[in-house]
């Protein structure tokens, strides 16, 4: 008796292919159903542009979170530099 998806079957197959990075996607890349399939592309499109609009805001993000630190240790040093200058004179 097989137990689990062990043994020779299908299911250890696949699970080979997954273990090894390989797809684990139909090859064929289509479901049989052309409406959903349809729908599928649309969705993945979507999903793509929207991971990359994601991605862009991000960018921006750390790069404002980056000019604002930068700018802070500008103004710390600047702070400390201006009394020495100061006292100086």
């Amino acid at each position: 008796m097989i137990c689990c998806g062990f043994g020779s079957s299908r299911w250890n197959d696949t699970a080979a292919d997954v273990n090894k990075g390989q797809d684990w996607r139909p090859q064929s890349g289509t479901s049989g159903n052309r409406a959903f399939d349809e729908y599928r592309v649309e969705t993945l499109r979507r999903l793509e542009e929207e991971h990359q609009a994601f991605q862009d805001f991000l960018g921006q993000l750390h790069a404002a979170k980056d000019k604002a630190e930068f700018d802070r240790f500008m103004a710390e040093r600047s702070n400390r530099t201006q009394p020495e200058s100061q006292a100086q004179s």
